[in-house]
């Protein structure tokens, strides 16, 4: 149950992996959030070393790079924290 989400609006929704559009784009990838206000975006690689990285106040970030393989996508809004596995081609 979420306390403070009935008397506090801060803007960011539940923030889940189901919350987050993925797609990658020629040299890019592009990750949309909802209606968050200030979020970031940072992808790393599987030795986990920072490939890309973007701050955003809008609903969509582009992460470009030119990486490939399976990396690990972690999107920040406010206090939430979600991690994803993402496969580049």
């Amino acid at each position: 149950m979420d306390v403070v989400a009935p008397y506090f609006k801060t803007g960011i929704s539940s923030l889940t992996s189901d919350n987050l559009i993925i797609s990658p784009t020629a040299g890019a990838l592009s990750v949309s959030l909802g209606a968050a206000t200030d979020w970031s975006a940072t992808l790393y690689n599987s030795n986990g070393v920072t490939v890309a990285q973007q701050q955003g106040s809008g609903s969509e970030i582009f992460l470009p790079t030119d990486s490939k393989g399976t990396h690990i996508l972690v999107v920040k809004a406010g206090d939430k924290v979600v991690k994803k596995k993402v496969l580049l081609r």
